[in-house]
């Protein structure tokens, strides 16, 4: 039997509140009984009762509560320290604008199959969306062109898919997926390559280098995807955006759940009923939106933008009109 490695769950934080409480409120649900190390960190929030509702998260571990925002630098900054204060086998590292969807055994059986096979490296928790799948796994769901690689334990549910062939072994901006402390610390540290930052891309290149450094490491890892996502981005915006924020601008819609969460967790039977698909379930198919509606077109399929750029908020008044 293999055993259950340690985890570390690391969340980088900024004027999301409504969105943070969805966050660790629905991961707490997901857990499936894995202990883990929490650390927050931060950047320097100043929406009302955002830092205020993260001290009083009593199982916190290491709360890091950055005292200014830097735009430029703050998100690899954050990410460092999510790996520095790391001491889990395995980090989890999340960013604020997603939801976990699912409360049965899939933490504990991923985290198994992981430590089973070293070959794997960064777990893709998020749904994909089904233009997506269907180009990585291309002929439909009986008849692919060729059977995924997949990865999984006896006696278990979970499998994961492997995406080798068509992308890099990790998710180079160690957001959202499970990924071997020790890859990032082999890789690191993430650090950006050029000054500023545009409303599409916050991590001034870093995510560039961080791929660079992983062709050079001369590591052979496989970036794999759940059968079953896991967890869901909130694209509550009809134009597909997720409340994105850019210095002291939030773009897209941003409001409170309806019903506690933004999606409602999936069911044992609606889960059993996607198991022993060819390829990964899509996000089409397991959002269930509570109170909005997902932003899809005509043939069903998520509508994604990054920015409208003239559809934005300032994050507090306090900031209004301050431009970084």
């Amino acid at each position: 039997m293999t055993a259950l490695p340690s985890l570390t769950i690391g969340i980088i934080s900024c004027n999301r509140l409504h969105f943070l409480r969805a966050l660790i409120e629905s991961l707490r649900l997901s857990l499936g009984g894995v202990p883990a190390q929490w650390v927050v960190v931060d950047n320097a929030s100043v929406e009302e009762g955002l830092q205020d509702y993260l001290r009083g998260l009593d199982f916190i571990d290491e709360l890091v509560l950055q005292p200014e925002r830097k735009p430029t630098t703050e998100f690899v900054t954050a990410q460092n320290i999510l790996v520095e204060r790391a001491t889990g086998e395995y980090l989890l590292a999340l960013t604020d604008d997603i939801q976990f969807i699912r409360t049965d055994a899939w933490l504990p059986e991923t985290l198994k199959i992981a430590a089973a096979h070293p070959q794997i490296g960064s777990i893709v928790l998020d749904g994909q969306r089904r233009k997506r799948l269907a180009r990585i796994f291309p002929g439909g769901w009986r008849g692919l062109v060729q059977p995924p690689r997949t990865f999984r334990l006896a006696g278990q549910a979970t499998r994961l898919f492997s995406l080798a062939g068509h992308s890099h072994g990790i998710t180079p901006s160690a957001a959202n997926g499970i990924t071997r402390l020790s890859v990032w610390k082999q890789l690191g540290p993430f650090a950006a390559t050029r000054a500023g930052f545009s409303t599409q891309d916050t991590s001034g290149g870093a995510e560039t280098l961080m791929l660079e450094n992983y062709d050079r490491s001369g590591l052979k890892l496989e970036r794999c995807l759940l059968d079953i996502p896991a967890s869901l981005t909130l694209y509550t915006n009809p134009h597909g955006t997720q409340a994105r924020i850019r210095g002291n601008k939030r773009y897209g819609l941003y409001q409170p759940p309806s019903a506690g969460l933004y999606f409602k967790p999936l069911t044992e039977e609606e889960i059993a009923g996607w198991r022993g698909r060819k390829r990964p379930v899509s996000l089409e198919e397991v959002a269930r939106p509570q109170g909005f509606a997902l932003p899809l077109d005509a043939e069903g399929n998520l509508v994604k933008h990054s920015i409208v750029e003239n559809e934005f908020e300032w994050v507090h008044p306090s900031v209004a009109g301050q431009e970084f």
